[in-house]
């Protein structure tokens, strides 16, 4: 069975894991990101790592922009990578980001959850379609927080985001999936997940 898990940078070996995963399934929709932008995404404790019985076979980072003086803060689901089963666990792991991040807050007075898809993609279907995210205009203050990154927006690309709806949505979906202790049924019907997750009870995804 698979298992979802997070995972933090102080554990360099499951860093190491990650960019060796990442660089051995290059895809062209999976912008590659410095180690120091891994780490500190792996830092946010949103990192979920998709395992079957013998390796990694999966994973999604959340890339985190706080604006100066904390009054906005935005949340990029952005480096996403799934070997297995890939739509229904993309599915998944956009639906358990948006639970945590529903569930944690980070503080911010206004949170902003978005993410950057190609047109006519599979991505793009399951963010928009399934997942119920809307087509946005970032803010001046992220455009200039991601370019100074090395991250510009890519004006051939389609940004994404999560409005109360589509997180309310995917809680319900996450509530409606769970079958028994941490046992969760996969979207599309492709069978079961174990999600070895700390902060997630069916109580909390009540809506």
């Amino acid at each position: 069975m698979l298992s979802v898990t997070n995972a933090r940078s102080d554990d360099a070996a499951t860093l190491e894991e990650v960019e060796a995963f990442l660089n051995d399934n290059a895809d062209q929709g999976v912008r590659p990101r410095p180690t120091e932008q891994m780490k500190l995404a792996m830092d946010s404790g949103l990192a979920l790592l998709i395992r079957d019985e013998t390796a990694l076979v999966g994973l999604s980072l959340v890339h985190q922009f706080r604006i100066e003086g904390g009054v906005r803060f935005f949340s990029e689901i952005g480096t996403m990578r799934i070997t297995a089963n890939g739509r229904g666990l993309q599915i998944l792991l956009t639906r358990l980001h948006l639970a945590q991040m529903y569930v944690e807050e980070f503080g911010a007075a206004h949170h902003d959850i978005f993410a950057v898809v190609s047109h006519g993609s599979a991505s793009e279907h399951n963010l928009t379609d399934v997942c119920g995210l809307t087509d946005w205009v970032p803010p001046k203050d992220l455009v200039t927080a991601r370019a100074c990154k090395g991250l510009p927006f890519s004006p051939a690309k389609r940004i994404l985001h999560a409005e109360a709806p589509a997180i309310v949505r995917a809680r319900a979906e996450m509530r409606a999936a769970h079958l028994d202790a941490d046992i969760y049924a996969l979207p599309r019907g492709k069978g079961e997940v174990r999600l070895d997750l700390g902060w997630l009870s069916p109580e909390l995804l009540v809506v």
